[in-house]
């Protein structure tokens, strides 16, 4: 009963080792730009263009994609993870930023 109760406890502690690894390595990103909509209804993309024309491609729950969609030709500042996906087809050589918190500037 002790070796199945310490073999539990190891893979518990393996796994969430693993977990707060990958955590470590996520690339945080905090970016200003002018905030764009591309596409058309029903399913715009919210990007962001920065000054030196890069393009972000802003991926966020619907109800930040809404508030963010309101802000549209503002200049924000948007804080999130940079991910490995790939941009929606509208954005083809946009880098994708998960979005975590915004502001307008």
């Amino acid at each position: 009963m002790k070796t199945k109760i310490l073999c539990l406890a190891a893979a518990l502690a393996l796994c969430s080792g693993l977990a707060f690894g990958m955590a470590k390595n996520e690339k945080k990103a905090q970016v200003e730009g002018v905030l764009e909509i591309y596409g058309n209804a029903p399913f715009p993309r919210t990007g962001l263009k920065t000054e030196d024309g890069t393009l972000y491609y802003l991926d966020a729950e619907a109800d930040k994609k809404d508030a963010l969609a309101a802000l549209h030709g503002n200049k924000v500042m948007v804080e999130g993870i940079l991910s490995d996906e790939d941009a929606p087809l509208e954005m083809p050589n946009a880098t994708v930023l998960r979005v975590k918190n915004w502001k307008k500037l």
